[in-house]
């Protein structure tokens, strides 16, 4: 990383008043953690902010601090001098959110998504990194900041979530000795990895239950569709499909697996993982979407049939291309 990038935003982050942190869409653990770990350094230094994601806070993540301040949208009086966009990468997944910001602030970008467009005054995007709260951590490190308990268990859980517990290959000694830091500075990966990964609320299990019900597999592709009807329903209020495309991506006869879920106002979002040496990337950015090799996603303003269609279609030529790739090596 960039010491020159990080000393300018550290400037950025002295000079500010009035702080807005947004994050992307169908937010993961990784979101919630950059997002909250931000906001815990910002009131640190004095500042004013605000948290806010489309979706609002997921209950299996209520346990971060800060987790009942993070707003679903941006209040009226909002006058923000600065934006940090955390674990996002590109401007459209900051959804409704952003749309909202009337002036629009400075902003910093600090992602690790190798297909990030960029878009900040200041950006801060080592692709190699495993997590946006990994990226974080090295910033705040460099700019001298605390990392309290309350940061220590933010960051701590997105690098868990999104290293799915260190088994991906974005895993370097980096991480483990950042993550030894944290656990140092009072987070406890026990009960982060059990609240973050393994206890899921029951109306989880049943939006789950729809999916699977629904699921199909065909050329190496596992996948399902949520529409927004069925899951209009207070049984599943405070539940997510978290987790249920990469249960997909582990499918034996799957090299990737998508759960395309429908929104109240009609658009569909998709989440997409795959299993080394497959990558969901390049049809993620092909559909305006981003993320990484294992972990993307997108949003699509179609019909939940028709993007069903679209995603399914572009996935099956991306794996069989990526086979024949491979069986050429």
């Amino acid at each position: 990383m960039s010491n020159k990038v990080m000393d300018k935003i550290g400037e950025v982050f002295a000079a500010a008043r009035n702080v807005l942190v947004l994050t992307h869409i169908s937010p993961d653990g990784d979101a919630f953690g950059s997002m909250t770990a931000v906001g815990s350094v910002m009131r640190a230094l004095g500042k004013n902010v605000t948290l806010v994601v489309e979706d609002g806070m997921n209950d299996e993540f209520a346990y971060l601090p800060l987790a009942d301040k993070v707003k679903k949208r941006l209040p009226y009086d909002g006058d923000y001098d600065l934006l940090i966009a955390v674990d996002c990468g590109d401007e459209e997944r900051m959804g409704e959110p952003y749309l909202e910001v009337q002036d629009r602030p400075i902003i910093v970008n600090i992602d690790h998504h190798i297909t990030n467009t960029g878009f900040g005054r200041f950006n801060l995007v080592p692709s190699s990194t495993s997590s946006a709260c990994e990226v974080l951590y090295t910033l705040f490190d460099h700019l001298n900041y605390e990392i309290s308990q309350d940061v220590a268990i933010s960051l701590l859980t997105g690098i868990v979530t999104d290293t799915l517990c260190f088994r991906t290959s974005s895993v370097k000694p980096e991480t483990l000795s950042i993550a030894s830091a944290l656990i140092k500075a009072g987070a406890d990966l026990p009960s982060i990895v059990s609240r973050a990964l393994v206890v899921k609320p029951f109306a989880s299990l049943k939006i789950w239950r729809e999916g699977l019900n629904k699921m199909k597999l065909e050329a190496g592709v596992a996948w399902t569709t949520l529409s927004f009807k069925d899951l209009d329903k207070p049984s599943f209020d405070g539940g997510s499909n978290a987790g249920l495309a990469s249960m997909f991506s582990n499918v034996k006869e799957a090299a990737c697996g998508a759960v395309l879920r429908e929104k109240e106002d009609g658009r569909v979002v998709v989440s997409l993982r795959s299993r080394p040496p497959f990558s969901v990337a390049e049809v993620a950015v092909e559909l305006g979407g981003g993320g990484h090799a294992q972990a993307s996603g997108c949003a699509l303003d179609l019909p939940l049939e028709e993007a069903e269609f679209e995603v399914v279609r572009r996935l099956k030529a991306s794996v069989a291309a990526q086979k024949a790739a491979l069986l050429k090596k």
